[in-house]
């Protein structure tokens, strides 16, 4: 006479199978998201370093009359501007930039659309990138 649970093994062939596709569907999308991720994380850290390029670059435009009549390290605003624009352009930057000289300092603030894939179930179409950096010039 056969043991009740060894004649009873074969109801449960194939059971595992739709469990089993269910975890390889769950991991791969938990792999696409965390790309996406990471993606966008590049995308962020790529927008801020040309940010940060520029407008260390535009403080460097120092107004030179200023300096020789009265010592002291002033930002040219007119220049920096223009220095900030044609660096723009020279990174092929394709996203919204806004130039902001205030007071002897400049501010650079760039919006950029990072465009997901598997974060769609969640973000949308795309994630908006926004960036300011700001800087002003200084002896030494």
């Amino acid at each position: 006479m056969i043991p009740h649970r060894l004649r009873d093994v074969g109801y449960e062939s194939g059971s595992m199978l739709p469990m089993f596709g269910a975890l390889v569907f769950i991991s791969v999308l938990v792999v696409a998201l965390v790309v996406d991720i990471a993606m966008l994380q590049m995308s962020y850290r790529r927008t801020a370093s040309t940010a940060d390029r520029i407008v260390e670059a535009a403080a460097a435009m120092v107004d030179v009359a200023h300096l020789r009549d009265q010592g002291a390290v002033v930002l040219d605003p007119i220049e920096a501007a223009e220095v900030a624009s044609e660096l723009a352009v020279s990174e092929r930057m394709l996203a919204q930039m806004t130039i902001e000289v205030v007071s002897g300092r400049i501010c650079v603030e760039v919006r950029d659309q990072y465009d997901v894939v598997a974060l769609r179930i969640i973000a949308g179409d795309s994630v908006p990138v926004i960036v300011r950096s700001c800087a002003e010039p200084r002896s030494g």
